[in-house]
């Protein structure tokens, strides 16, 4: 019987079970209230003898005549509401053993109980909290009673607040559900209470929770946290889905279920019935919203000795938390499975957040310059700048990887693109006696930068402090990036074109852009994405969509850029299609510095001739054919 049960009203337990014997036994078989344990320590035994004789009848009385034996029954039975002492023992004095105590049994009540005393020293220790009471010996039989029962509803109240404590820190407010701090309990109580029997465990993910917040507010995603939490422990009562002993716990915005399963194929077809179910309307604070989530399944597998998961359940849970992250930046299915390679995909990707967000992070980044190339006039036009990161010990690591992570901490994408911006003015204001006027310098700008709302500001600091004429810098911002806070993201660009900073919409035709907005944003350049460039391959379908693309652009007064060009075999389409600059590998990879310089000096007049050789290619061609 737990302490909890036994003692449920701590401070009337008399009245208690005197009711709960009248309730439960006729009155010719009364239940017995056990008795309160004391433990008495005293190397004279006569003491010994005139505690227990004292104190028998009201508590059920131990003694040892030394500290060693005290803590050996004290670890090889339950535990003792009071302890009485004397302080002088040989190897180990009163005060030191109730210390003991107070490390080891915290609800434990030591009274020392000593004629031959230091004062001070008895002081000390009440004031440490290891002595709760201080008898002289010897005392009156009603002042020790006083004392040991004073002491045993000390223990009741300490040992019942402790338990309500323990229950309100392992149980979630909201939901009622059990949450992290409970897991590692229910996943040793569910083996043992079927030895040989795997685990399986799902995590489930609120789909747009976090959207939910920020628009609605707290309530109402506290409101879908526990409408999900319902849903979720209805499925988990019916029996159509033979789940033994399923446990549902909230972890953060997501909840886990857990339950004895040996069958993974079992596993995933619940989990299936769990997330179709799942995806259902439900009102929340008045609001009509759709319920939807993902889900990771991993499992703890208790029958292998060398099982990961068994030795730590916690290794489990976040096996499953990352299967279904890996769902989540999935578009194939709503629900993951884990594997080492998204194990490691997640820690690589941990490891990568803890570096980025290490300011030492820019001492091992630099600049590569890719060039943009004008068919009109045949000449270099724009150099757009790229962060490339070569870790000392992860070695490169490519931006497709790195930039979207860095994007994510408002902080690190800041200081991030502070050093892109400065540095690339710098390279451009060292490049003057270099490469002629019109050659601009483009620099990407991320959705985070912009959201500060000061990011003209930023640019145009940069741009004082290098000295280079705002007409050399293009700022590239993606559509999406532009239109998702067009009123914030319209100011700061109309402020930076108001000096004179160029600005270019990049990767356009990706996203889901209003074409009213795009066409009040002040963006002079128009960078269509790669992937209709990759889908040309002579189809002229896509060949008449690129074409539209650019008369949109010149319609909105914009220079057109097709990036992505792999073969310059296409450039005299590109051409015909309307486009104006074009950029990719054909033209050129993006190179350092010091390449980029000697490419300038040695080799782009004999790439300008290619150019022109192709395209008086095309007007023969062009002439002969009408």
């Amino acid at each position: 019987m737990t302490e909890k049960t036994r003692y449920p009203d701590e401070r009337n337990r008399a009245t208690h079970y005197a009711t709960c014997q009248k309730a439960w036994a006729p009155e010719s078989h009364v239940l017995k209230e056990p008795k309160p344990r004391v433990l008495c320590v005293d190397d004279d035994l006569r003491v010994l003898a005139g505690l227990a004789r004292i104190l028998g009848a009201d508590f059920d009385v131990a003694t040892v005549d030394n500290a060693a034996d005290a803590i050996s029954l004290s670890e090889a039975s339950a535990s003792f509401e009071v302890v009485i002492t004397d302080l002088k023992m040989p190897n180990m004095d009163g005060i030191a053993l109730l210390r003991w105590f107070g490390i080891n049994s915290p609800d434990t009540c030591g009274i020392l109980y000593s004629g031959r005393a230091d004062l001070n020293t008895i002081a000390d220790a009440v004031n440490a909290g290891h002595i709760y009471r201080f008898l002289n010996k010897p005392c009156l039989p009603a002042e020790l009673l006083d004392a040991v029962r004073a002491g045993h509803e000390k223990y009741c109240t300490e040992t019942t607040t402790r338990l309500l404590l323990r229950q309100a820190i392992d149980e979630d407010t909201l939901t009622g559900l059990p949450d992290r701090r409970r897991f590692v309990k229910d996943v040793a109580r569910l083996i043992e209470s079927e030895p040989g029997s795997s685990l399986a465990l799902v995590v489930v993910s609120i789909d747009d929770i976090e959207l939910v917040r920020r628009t609605l507010g707290f309530g109402a995603a506290d409101g879908l946290i526990v409408q999900a939490a319902r849903r979720l422990q209805s499925f988990m009562r019916d029996p159509k889905f033979l789940m033994r002993h399923p446990v549902l716990f909230r972890i953060d915005d997501r909840l886990a279920l857990l339950w004895c399963e040996n069958s993974q194929a079992h596993a995933q077809e619940v989990t299936a019935h769990l997330i179709k179910g799942m995806t259902v309307d439900v009102v929340v604070a008045e609001h009509k919203l759709s319920l939807s989530s993902h889900a990771g399944i991993a499992t703890i597998d208790v029958v292998s000795t060398n099982s990961e998961s068994a030795k730590d359940p916690l290794t489990a849970l976040r096996n499953a938390e990352a299967a279904c992250l890996d769902a989540i930046n999935s578009s194939e299915s709503r629900i993951g499975l884990f594997s080492v390679s998204a194990h490691s995909r997640e820690r690589r990707r941990l490891e990568l957040l803890r570096r980025l967000r290490n300011p030492e992070f820019l001492e091992h980044v630099a600049l590569s310059f890719q060039p943009q190339w004008q068919l009109h006039g045949n000449r270099l036009i724009c150099l757009e700048a790229l962060v490339r990161w070569q870790d000392p010990e992860l070695g490169t690591i490519t931006p497709n990887e790195f930039v979207p992570l860095a994007e994510e901490h408002a902080e690190t994408a800041t200081r991030l693109g502070d050093w892109v911006m400065e540095n690339a003015c710098r390279q451009r204001l060292a490049w003057q006696s270099v490469l002629p006027d019109i050659v601009r310098m483009g620099v990407n700008i991320s959705a985070t930068q912009m959201r500060t709302g000061d990011l003209h500001e930023r640019v145009l600091d940069c741009l004082k402090r290098t000295g280079l004429p705002p007409e050399l810098l293009e700022v590239e911002i993606t559509e999406s990036a532009a239109i998702a806070d067009f009123t914030k993201s319209d100011a700061q660009l109309q402020a930076l074109r108001r000096h004179g900073v160029n600005v270019a919409i990049d990767d356009f035709g990706v996203g889901f852009s209003s074409l009213s907005y795009l066409a009040q944003l002040p963006a002079n350049t128009l960078k269509v994405d790669r992937s209709f460039i990759a889908g040309l391959n002579g189809d002229a379908r896509n060949l008449d969509l690129l074409r539209g693309i650019c008369s949109l652009g010149h319609a909105m007064q914009m220079t057109v850029v097709a990036e992505g060009v792999e073969s310059l075999a296409t450039v005299p389409v590109l051409e015909s299609t309307g486009c104006d600059v074009v950029q990719g590998y054909a033209i050129g990879r993006p190179m350092t510095s010091t390449r980029l310089a000697q490419w300038y000096r040695n080799e782009r007049n004999e790439f300008a001739r290619s150019i022109a050789g192709l395209q008086c290619e095309s007007s023969r061609v062009t002439a002969k054919a009408s």
